[in-house]
């Protein structure tokens, strides 16, 4: 069996707490991940957890809410720095994993 895992909103809140237990076929993050959105918070919270947790999961997915400022921001970088760990970051687009359509 296929196991999904969908969150958000976890502001700069430990995602290695949050997912603790929790492994599986596909994490989904829909955002949020920043509380005031500074790039402080992304490389000293949010992108270690990141390293965490990814391993996790066969695949990871996310997107950015209307917290993650840096992340707005720095789009290109933000998506190079996760590509790098094999998380795919969705902005107005859509991915298929194993027929499932995710936008």
């Amino acid at each position: 069996m296929k196991t999904i895992v969908a969150l958000s909103d976890t502001h700069c809140n430990p995602l290695s707490e949050i997912l603790k237990g929790w492994e599986g076929s596909l994490c989904l993050h829909a955002g949020d991940f920043l509380n005031a959105g500074t790039a402080k918070e992304w490389y000293g919270k949010v992108l270690p957890e990141l390293k965490v947790v990814r391993g996790q999961f066969d695949r990871f997915v996310v997107t950015f809410g209307n917290h993650d400022l840096h992340c707005h921001q720095n789009e290109e970088l933000v998506r190079k720095e996760l590509g790098e760990l094999g998380i795919d970051l969705l902005i107005d687009q859509s991915i298929e994993i194993e027929g499932i359509k995710i936008y």
